[in-house]
């Protein structure tokens, strides 16, 4: 395993005197892209927001480079962080551009407009996106995939080491959720971003991840590699289900053939 980037030592995460995540304790590692898998509500989001600082652990700490994060001032985690939400909307009538430009307010000083920098910044993700040629168009004029594309580009603009997604393919059809996977990993390779994603297809978690984290009920029960993590008797106690596993002709990793409960 690469050097950790964020270490979750020891959380409980909780909703009022529900709690939903509890005694986790994940390494996240640098440079490398990392899948949570798990059933629906299992806590998957959660884990994600609190990484985030969208909730705070009731037990426990995150660190971010042996930084506590809840105790980081927001515009230092949002240089260091970008998130996409899993419902991610914006302003009826913003064009592309105009979106992708929200990424640079971390990096912006209130008196002054865009700087060289920010609009290098901006053209980069419109470039990286492949969305520089259509940048004027309207968000509502765009596709499913396109309109994922422009998210991505406005977590982009940000320009942090991190950045996280919450199942960054839903809604989308085969083509756009390979689109979206593969440009994921070009930045991952090109850029030596640090991924953290929630993924529902086990398949393209496998086949796009270096690192894997299975949760059920709000608990880890295993973390590492693809070939460490998608064996039959992990996916039975995470999903319940029997599993044939194969190997993935593109990726060399395991993939889930078939399954019966």
């Amino acid at each position: 395993m690469s050097e950790t980037i964020i270490d979750i030592k020891d959380v409980n995460i909780g909703y009022s005197s529900h709690l939903v995540v509890s005694e986790l304790n994940v390494k996240i590692p640098r440079g490398e892209i990392t899948t949570i898998i798990g059933p629906n509500g299992c806590g998957k989001s959660t884990v994600l927001q609190t990484i985030a600082r969208v909730l705070k652990p009731e037990k426990g700490a995150i660190y971010l480079n042996e930084e506590i994060i809840h105790e980081m001032k927001s515009k230092a985690v949002a240089k260091k962080l970008a998130i996409l939400p899993q419902t991610a909307t914006g302003p009826e009538g913003l064009t592309i551009r105009e979106l992708v430009t929200y990424g640079r307010y971390p990096h912006q000083n209130k008196f002054k407009g865009l700087s060289s920098v920010d609009h290098d910044a901006i053209n980069w993700a419109l470039e990286v996106t492949q969305l520089k040629e259509i940048e004027h168009r309207q968000l509502e004029t765009l596709s499913g995939g396109q309109r994922q594309r422009v998210w991505i580009a406005m977590a982009l603009a940000q320009d942090t080491e991190i950045v996280i997604l919450d199942e960054p393919t839903t809604y989308l059809d085969l083509a756009h959720q390979l689109d979206i996977l593969k440009l994921l990993e070009k930045l991952n390779h090109e850029q030596k971003k640090t991924i953290i994603m929630v993924l529902h297809d086990l398949n393209h978690a496998s086949r796009f991840s270096n690192y894997l984290i299975g949760i059920k009920e709000g608990k880890m029960l295993v973390q590492g590699s693809p070939k460490e993590v998608m064996t039959a008797p992990n996916l039975a106690s995470i999903f319940d289900i029997q599993a044939i596993i194969a190997d993935c002709p593109f990726s060399g990793n395991p993939i889930c053939l078939s399954y019966d409960r």
